[in-house]
């Protein structure tokens, strides 16, 4: 029982030491790799796709689409983490 204890104390400070080290980086936005993201999407998006929509009225329902599929059950992003994505979503439209 006691050894039990010991090893469950052991791993709790070992997983809570290991945030610790983690490695802040912050979000660069890359204008070049965007460009050529969305250059690839409005020229196919208009061949391949059967509705006709424009990019500027797919690209939200997309987004909100690729957001709910990345984190469905809502265990890896946090709200704060949302909301940085979601203020980049912005420039979808504008390209």
């Amino acid at each position: 029982m006691r050894l039990n204890r010991l090893l469950a104390s052991g791993l709790l400070i070992l997983l809570m030491a290991g945030p610790g080290y983690a490695k802040f980086v912050p979000i660069r936005f890359d204008v070049s790799r965007n460009r050529l993201i969305e250059f690839m999407l409005s020229s196919q998006l208009p061949a391949e796709h059967f509705s006709r929509k424009s990019l500027a009225d797919v690209a939200p329902a997309a987004f909100d689409l690729y957001l709910r599929q990345l984190d469905a059950r809502k265990r890896f992003l946090l709200k704060a983490n949302v909301l940085e994505l979601r203020a980049l979503a912005v420039h979808l439209a504008d390209n």
